[in-house]
């Protein structure tokens, strides 16, 4: 009687363990966090490149007289706050 009982109660915590992770959803794991967290950090390292090349781009093309100072400094405004928003991004996940 007490062998059955045994069994029965083993054989509802091996239950309840395996049907656990089914109960509680969609959870993240701790797995997923740093790989959303690397994922986000580096989508904002490639924001700020892009932003920086095109800033020196913009350098290049002024240097050679294709661009005159006053459409440089239009062209240049949103990129380089382009730029310092994705440090200021980067710095925050610090």
């Amino acid at each position: 009687m007490i062998s059955l009982s045994l069994v029965a109660l083993l054989a509802a915590g091996a239950a309840a363990f395996t049907a656990l992770p089914l109960l509680r959803g969609h959870a993240e794991t701790p797995q997923q966090a740093p790989a959303r967290s690397w994922s986000a950090r580096l989508e904002l390292l490639e924001q700020r490149d892009r932003a920086l090349a095109a800033l020196k781009e913009l350098e290049l093309e002024l240097r050679s007289k294709a661009l005159s100072q006053a459409d440089h400094d239009a062209l240049a405004a949103p990129l380089r706050e382009e730029a310092l928003a994705a440090l200021a991004a980067l710095e925050a996940e610090r």
